[in-house]
């Protein structure tokens, strides 16, 4: 009996074109402590294993510095100040990385240290190929939280619509 990784990463397989460029985007979403971590680090083995090189990025590393939450809380809604609601992730940050991971080179990843509640400095993201280049430095920071494998393959005209609209300043 198959895993549900297995199936999962079958049929994402089966999906790209062979002619794919680019990343191509999974999101992983579920409730807090429902496995996302786990499944999108099985998922991403999986594809490794499938021929596929993958990344993952997560998206509690792309919060927010807490002084922009806490400007965002006086200005728009307390709500603001905590980690996790909505509007308190740099979007425009994890548009540019997945861009990124479609050129060829070194992409480095965000990590937000949750213990200080601000994003780890620069010079400690982890650093990644792009599935275009070789060789990369590595830094320490690990993704954890909600993941996203990133494959070889550009995201769908709908996506691409999406993200015109968010750096326009859209609502989608």
């Amino acid at each position: 009996m198959k895993t549900t990784v297995e199936i999962l990463s079958e049929d994402i397989v089966d999906r790209l074109p062979p002619d794919r460029h680019g990343p191509f985007v999974v999101g992983i979403c579920g409730a807090q402590g429902s496995g996302k971590t786990w499944t999108t680090h099985l998922l991403a083995e999986r594809m490794e294993h499938l021929g596929l090189r993958t990344v993952t990025l997560s998206l509690d590393d792309l919060y927010l510095t807490k002084a922009d939450r806490q400007l965002l809380a006086r200005n728009v809604h307390p709500l603001f100040a905590v980690r996790g609601v909505p509007g308190t992730h740099d979007i425009a940050a994890g548009i540019r990385i997945i861009d990124a991971l479609g050129e060829a080179g070194c992409v480095a990843l965000p990590a937000f240290d949750k213990a200080k509640d601000e994003p780890v400095a620069q010079s400690d993201w982890r650093r990644v190929d792009t599935p275009s280049t070789s060789s990369c430095s590595k830094a320490g920071a690990s993704a954890r939280g909600r993941s996203m494998p990133v494959c070889s393959r550009r995201p769908s005209t709908r996506w691409n619509g999406t993200k015109t609209r968010m750096r326009s300043g859209g609502a989608t």
